[in-house]
């Protein structure tokens, strides 16, 4: 891709085309949760997120099951910045370092380490800031396989449109089926 703004651009059509297309996010992301891509560059992408009521455990800290979720999603979408070709998970550690409280405002990078003509090896991290400095909560790395099959239903067609054209408007009603998916994808 040409500039870091194209990359941005791409990942943010990426994430709205996950949230229009992929069960598991359509009924664990809603209206009032917010993922904003920050920048994204030749090998990093940056995401904010805080988070939400619902992913806390017992303590009032987000549940460790929520960053391996979330991790899986936002590595995909940013996979995208490297190959525009959808992926699926071979391999996804995580290293539990610390806790975010349930509103903290969390950051994740996530870095392409390598990338071959079948697999996208990619690191990533959560991370909060706290006085000017990073406190590490999560980190670990993803293995994903580029594939060619066709998403079920209208899949296939809403992440090409979308990933053709990142900065086009209509991104959030591609069919009938559309207006019944959560409003937050336009909110993305």
């Amino acid at each position: 891709m040409e500039n870091d703004e194209q990359r941005r651009r791409v990942v943010e059509a990426g994430l709205k085309a996950l949230f229009l297309t992929d069960k598991f996010c359509r009924t664990n992301w809603d209206e009032n949760m917010r993922i904003d891509v920050l920048a994204s560059r030749e090998n990093s992408t940056v995401f904010r997120m805080v988070a939400p009521e619902q992913w806390g455990n017992n303590y009032r800290k987000m549940h460790g099951g929520a960053y391996g979720a979330v991790a899986d999603c936002l590595t995909s979408v940013a996979g995208l910045a490297a190959r525009m070709q959808p992926s699926v998970s071979v391999a996804l550690t995580l290293n539990y370092g610390s806790a975010a409280d349930i509103g903290d405002t969390i950051f994740m990078e996530c870095r392409v380490e390598r990338s071959t003509r079948t697999l996208l090896f990619m690191s990533f991290k959560f991370y909060v800031v706290e006085n000017g400095k990073e406190r590490v909560l999560v980190s670990g790395n993803h293995t994903k396989h580029y594939i060619t099959a066709q998403l079920p239903g209208d899949g296939t067609k809403t992440w090409t449109k979308l990933l053709t054209n990142p900065s086009g408007d209509d991104h959030t009603n591609t069919n009938a089926k559309d207006e019944a998916r959560p409003a937050m994808a336009s909110k993305l």
